[in-house]
């Protein structure tokens, strides 16, 4: 249980080296705790989330796709209970129960008032012990399934990210839709779907975390009734890897508008530097006030939406930058990004946009400690990411003593090679 209550080059794939264990940091297979900080002020609810160190990455090929159907399912129900009485205990206690998927992690997640903090536990325990997968409700999840795919493939934007993980990660875990594809969803069996939640789904790759109105010694002695007591044959084993930079991949399709996504090398999930990281982000296209915001859309009216992002997996990661515009416009936003990303690595930032950056991040964190439900996910986030809660004064303590050298210094580290760029067109 992590914190109880509170507290916040170019071009091509490099040849694959051998598995690697990359085990997400846990619990070891038996709780392990910290002393809570003190609980969130005036919380009437209790957020608590079941990490799983498995994710779409980790899928065969084969069977891509199958833990976000596993995910699915969970809430089909049990022996006991069908989805429909899963769904009436949720709401009748004006709760909400959801999950994700995505490429390193699987997460359940729970949000109840605090009264009905127990029958949390309880809902989330018994579908992570014993999920009842029926064959009648995973032929209903592969028909639902298969028009998410549908509806992603409908989005020019869902498009632009698709082909560019694909170009990235060729070959490998990282770069298949965390969806699967429409033959693998459309095969996958019973069978199929029980074998990977008894191998995965093990108590050695869960954390647990919990914020909000929580009794934090109470928590802890009900982890045992959330985490299923299976253990795995072994760390999860992952193919190290690292992005294919230099890659230019257009795409036509009926579409109004262009999209573009441009992707250059990042920093891994536990990177000491990641605080720079978040600044350098932030001042490139992170906020209204970032360079790509002003450039692009204030002075220049060429595109709504602009930004700066990053996705950080266990061993590597991709700083990212996405724009939709017109589409005779796609080549001069593409140049103004590649200008601005130059000017910074060769220039750096002012000194105006370093403490706008760090103040922008600095109260974001502090506004999103005061909700329990973003406290948890915090936890759990660095649990599995770094092996330990969040700490927020450490956050903003990192935050803090970023220096505009120490951006630069980054910027010149990764944003050199030639990005790859994925840009759609209409036809």
């Amino acid at each position: 249980a992590a914190g109880g209550s509170g507290g916040g080059g170019g071009g091509g794939a490099p040849p694959a080296p051998p598995p690697t264990p990359l085990s997400p940091r846990g619990s070891g297979g038996s709780a392990r705790a910290w002393a809570p900080p003190p609980p969130v002020p005036g919380s009437r609810s209790v957020s608590i989330g079941a990490w799983v160190g498995v994710g779409s990455r980790d899928e065969p090929a084969a069977h891509a796709g199958v833990c976000h159907f596993l995910e699915h399912l969970l809430f089909k129900g049990t022996a006991d209970r069908s989805a429909l009485d899963l769904a009436r205990s949720v709401e009748r206690a004006g709760g909400e129960l959801d999950a994700f998927t995505s490429r390193e992690h699987t997460v359940l997640h729970a949000r109840f008032p605090a009264r009905h903090a127990d029958l949390a536990v309880e809902i989330l325990g018994a579908v992570l012990a014993a999920p009842a997968l029926r064959e009648d409700d995973i032929e209903v999840e592969r028909s639902v399934i298969l028009e998410e795919l549908a509806a992603t493939r409908d989005v020019p934007e869902e498009e632009a990210y698709l082909c560019l993980y694909e170009s990235l990660f060729p070959d490998h875990g990282l770069g298949r839709d965390s969806l699967g594809t429409h033959d693998t969803i459309s095969s996958i069996g019973r069978s199929e779907i029980a074998a990977f939640f008894g191998d995965e789904f093990t108590s050695d790759r869960m954390v647990v975390a919990a914020s909000g109105a929580v009794d934090h010694d109470r928590f802890l002695g009900q982890v045992g009734e959330l985490v299923p007591t299976r253990s795995s044959s072994g760390p999860v084993l992952r193919v190290p890897t690292a992005p294919a930079i230099g890659q230019q991949i257009e795409h036509r399709r009926d579409c109004e508008q262009g999209q573009l996504v441009l992707a250059w090398p990042g920093l891994s999930a536990a990177d000491p530097d990641r605080h720079v990281y978040a600044v350098l982000t932030q001042i490139l296209g992170g906020g209204m006030a970032s360079r790509l915001f002003q450039r692009v859309r204030e002075d220049r009216g060429w595109a709504y939406s602009v930004y700066a992002s990053t996705a950080a997996f266990t061993d590597t990661g991709v700083v990212l930058v996405g724009a939709a515009t017109a589409p005779g416009r796609l080549d001069a936003v593409t140049d103004l990004v590649l200008d601005e990303v130059s000017d910074l690595r060769a220039n750096g930032p002012d000194a105006d946009e370093l403490a706008t950056a760090i103040g922008a991040l600095t109260g974001s964190t502090e506004l999103a400690v005061e909700d329990p439900g973003a406290r948890m996910f915090g936890h759990g986030a660095a649990m599995v990411e770094r092996g330990e809660p969040m700490d927020v004064d450490d956050e903003l303590a990192g935050l803090s003593a970023v220096t505009a050298g120490d951006v630069t210094d980054l910027a010149q580290r990764l944003l050199v090679a030639e990005p790859t760029r994925v840009a759609i067109r209409p036809e």
